[in-house]
């Protein structure tokens, strides 16, 4: 019979929960046709730490602005799919979050 301490028990049940396998769409993250967005000229490190340390808000901007603003991340998206990809995420990463 082994002893196991709460903090072992609270620490095996954590690891359980966790999915870290690919089919878990919050680690094995891919672009899809009608989610997500793209940005090949931003420093995912900066925008981490603009958005987690220092609690600055941030837009996305289409593929037609040219805005170069501390606060901005350019896109590849046309304006008028934009929106309609951020909504798509957002609805999809609020459903993954719920479940």
């Amino acid at each position: 019979m082994t002893t196991e301490t709460i903090q072992e028990k609270i620490e095996r049940s954590r690891t359980e929960l966790l999915d870290l396998s690919l089919r878990n769409p919050l680690v094995n993250y891919r672009l899809l046709r009608a989610k997500g967005v793209e940005s090949s000229e931003c420093d995912a490190g900066e925008i981490f730490r603009a958005l987690v340390h220092d609690h600055r808000l941030m837009r996305f901007t289409d593929a037609e602005s040219k805005s170069t603003a501390a606060n901005v991340i350019p896109t590849m998206e046309p304006p008028d799919q934009l929106d309609r990809r951020l909504i798509k995420t957002f609805r999809d990463a609020n459903t993954i979050i719920q479940e």
